[in-house]
């Protein structure tokens, strides 16, 4: 019984660390693409930093992309 109850702890440990690892991940991909943002478009709206940091990671990877050839900052939102 204690050997079950080690190996559930262990289990939810790990799964807790990689949540938060990916949490972390996201928010540093967040805050490195509303750098960018800044430093190509000039200062972002709150309404923009709010949708960046509520952004999962493959979307935050797109925007990132369409960054490269965006003329405007809406064109980076756009899917």
């Amino acid at each position: 019984k204690q050997q079950g109850i080690e190996e559930g702890l262990q289990k939810g440990l790990q799964k807790g660390l990689q949540k938060g690892l990916q949490q972390g991940l996201q928010q540093g991909e967040a805050e490195f693409l509303l750098h960018q943002l800044e430093r190509r478009f000039g200062p972002i709206d709150e309404t923009i930093r709010i949708r960046v940091r509520a952004a999962d990671s493959q979307t935050l990877l797109t925007w990132g992309e369409q960054i490269l050839t965006a003329q405007t900052i809406e064109e980076v939102f756009k899917t």
